[in-house]
This record gives C-alpha cells, structure tokens and sequence, in this order.
C-alpha cells in the first residue's frame, strides 16, 4: 500500500478524484475473504459491518486484519494527505476548507462507530482526522433506495471518501459511480467510473464534489468504503441555497 500514489491516476474533471487498479497485493486472498455472511443492518449499502459491530472482529482471523491495520492508522492519513496535497492547500487557500487539515491532529483508532451521524457532529472544540471502514453490499435497487438516494455530496466533515470495489461490471447492470459538474445550477454527468474488482476510486469531498450511483438493476455489487474525516464541519457553508438544497447530506 505504500506505492499508492505511484499505482494512481489523478483527475480533476469535474472534481479531484484518483482511481488505482490493483490496489491490494494478493487480492484474490481478499476476494476469498470477503465477510458477506458478517454483513447485517444497512448503513450506506443494502447491508453492512463496520468496527463495533458484533461480528467485526471475525476479520481478524482472516487477511482483512492488514486492511484493517492501515486504515485505523496515522499511515492511511498521511497518505492521502500527501496525495491531494495541492488540491487540500487551494481549497484552504480559498476559503473552502475551514482548517488547514495538515495543522490537525490525527486520530487512528475507531471513532465513528455504526449509530454516529457525522454530519451532525458539526460543533467540536476538539479538531482532529479520523478513519472509517465499512464493508458492504448493494442489491437491485441500490442507488435509488440508498447509497445517497440520487445525486448528493457528502457530510460536511468528510475530508476524503474512498471505494474499494469486490465486483466487476460485466457481472452487473448498471450500478456505475457516477461524477457530476453543476452547469448553470442543473447537474450534469461527466464521468462514469465502471465498478471493478481491486480498483481504488477515491475524491476530495469538496462543495462540488457531486456523485451518484446509477441505480443497479441486476448483480452484486460489493465494495469496502474507506473514509478520512474531521471531528467537526471542515467545509464551509454553501452560499448559493440552490446548491444547498441540491446536496442532500449538507443541506
């Protein structure tokens, strides 16, 4: 994992994002692994786990513990930072991010545990990154019915969100991650990024960083969600009320 910004692709149309295919080394043990029968209560997909959950920590026993090492980690932090350091150092230039995320404290351990609802935890007199791991599953229907129901950005402490997919699009219809750009206050698609497996999709989770998913119609489609956050509200507040009400997790 310490070649990732090495084995990425950057891209700024229509927002920051990276994608890196064959992100994990011996990916087929991963594939094996996959805790599917572990997943239960949704939290973003049709069904979830995350830390905290009773049968979290059966991963242990598998090769899942390596992933789970380096995101509740200062290492998986810093990488990112590092990645997006341009981009980070704009965004506080211009008043879109709040804080300076490298003047921030980082946290490795698990913080933001199934029932917390970050984009409520606004107000912290504590500033501080963490990490997040999620595993998961979409059904038919996913898209539509949850994974942000439409065209959404995220909370509003969410530094970085990142995708690790399980399964490949010639398995699915429909289903793809799709980035959009706002022209004259109407959404418009600009770039659909197919699911496959062991690809890296992560982005910025700027005020334009607008996405979807396309709905999937038939298959299964299995991701892990990885994400960098801040303890508090780190973007500022959308000016145009318009664009507030358009993104669904902000407004």
């Amino acid at each position: 994992m310490n070649n990732l910004k090495q084995q990425s692709q950057i891209f700024e149309d229509p927002y920051c994002h990276l994608i890196c295919d064959g992100f994990l080394k011996n990916y087929e043990q991963y594939d094996n692994s996959y805790p599917m029968e572990f997943l239960s209560t949704p939290i973003r997909m049709d069904k979830d786990l995350t830390y905290g959950d009773n049968n979290y920590e059966k991963i242990f026993n598998t090769v899942f513990f390596n992933l789970h090492n380096y995101v509740y980690s200062s290492e998986f932090i810093e990488d990112f930072l590092l990645i997006f350091k341009d981009q980070f150092e704009e965004k506080y230039k211009n008043g879109d991010l709040l804080y300076n995320p490298y003047d921030l404290a980082i946290k490795p351990d698990p913080y933001e545990l199934r029932n917390f609802i970050s984009r409520k935890n606004n107000i912290n007199d504590e500033l501080f990154l963490f990490p997040r791991m999620d595993f998961g599953v979409g059904y038919p229907g996913y898209g539509f019915s949850n994974g942000g129901r439409g065209i959404h950005t995220d909370n509003v402490t969410r530094l970085v969100s990142i995708m690790l997919f399980f399964s490949d699009q010639s398995d699915l219809r429909k289903g793809e991650h799709l980035l959009y750009g706002v022209v004259n206050k109407v959404p418009k698609m600009k770039k659909k990024i197919d699911v496959k497996k062991n690809r890296l999709l992560a982005s910025i989770q700027s005020n334009d960083a607008y996405h979807a998913v396309d709905p999937l119609l038939a298959g299964e489609r299995r991701a892990i969600y990885m994400s960098i956050s801040c303890s508090s509200k780190i973007w500022k507040d959308y000016e145009d009320p318009f664009l507030r009400k358009l993104s669904q997790n902000r407004s």
